[in-house]
């Protein structure tokens, strides 16, 4: 049976999401034949860390602005959204704190 999703305060997770942003603007542009490949592993690893929906959207498509091409924004939310659909682990399953967590 999967771990509950982590549960986190609002402060908690602005400090999460800006770290987030730090990891995805660390991620170098791909060529075409990667874009749904990569999107759909950021995404993932997003989605391990907790990050709602809606933001790995917007994260995701800043980061997609310096692919060459960029992939079209509708493939890119669908690609998102099967990561988030799909995805075999449990939502914020690598939150940081939840190594530290006792109950």
């Amino acid at each position: 049976m999967p771990d509950k999703p982590v549960s986190i305060s609002e402060q908690d997770y602005v400090w999460l999401l800006e770290n987030a942003e730090s990891y995805v603007k660390k991620c170098k542009e791909v060529a075409e034949s990667e874009r749904n490949v990569s999107v759909y592993y950021l995404a993932c690893r997003l989605n391990d860390f907790g990050i709602k929906l809606d933001d790995a959207m917007s994260l995701l498509d800043k980061w997609n602005e310096n692919n060459a091409p960029p992939l079209e924004t509708a493939e890119l939310k669908k690609t998102v959204k099967n990561a988030y659909k799909y995805h075999k682990k449990t939502f914020g399953c690598n939150f940081p704190s939840k190594k530290f967590r006792h109950d």
